[in-house]
């Protein structure tokens, strides 16, 4: 497949676009979340909500400042070269199944295994020589186990790691 080219300003103006729809989709979703326990708290939205706001009004600026700038280049008489911006397809299939199939290795391999193997993967796939790729993905493997399953105590599908740390 042939790299999509398209101008600095469109690319920004897509994806402030893109990025809004999604910020919609996904608060409407919170919404269906469990009420507040106890009243006065905030209920199982709130966190989510607060960060697709920040998203949304992220998405915002990046709308305003890329139509700000279309405005300035079309009141110019000799509008100088744009940058461009190349989107490559092979890439972005290969994000969105290694993502896919990191949903579903989860569940038979545990997060450990699956994350190690897709950023390992990913790694390689985007430069990096196999044996850095490996080492890196195993030391964040690491990090994200200590920051997510002992600091945050979230729960997650593990394989091995609980019985080793």
């Amino acid at each position: 497949m042939r790299p999509l080219v398209v101008g600095q300003v469109r690319a920004d103006l897509w994806t402030a676009v893109g990025l809004a729809v999604f910020c919609a989709w996904t608060f409407w979703v919170t919404t269906n979340f469990a009420p507040p326990v106890l009243p006065g708290y905030p209920g199982a939205a709130f966190f989510p909500q607060l960060i697709i706001g920040l998203l949304a009004l992220l998405s915002l600026a990046l709308f305003v400042r890329a139509a700000g700038a279309l405005r300035r280049a079309r009141r110019q008489a000799a509008p100088a070269g744009e940058a461009k911006v190349s989107f490559d397809w092979a890439s972005f299939l290969y994000s969105v199944a290694g993502a896919l199939a990191l949903v579903l290795a989860m569940q038979g391999f545990g997060t450990e295994l699956a994350v190690t193997a897709y950023l390992a993967l990913l790694l390689w796939l985007f430069g990096r020589r196999p044996v850095w790729a490996i080492a890196t993905a195993i030391v964040t493997t690491l990090v994200l186990y200590a920051l997510f399953v002992h600091m945050l105590s979230v729960h997650l599908p593990l394989l091995f790691l609980p019985r080793y740390l």
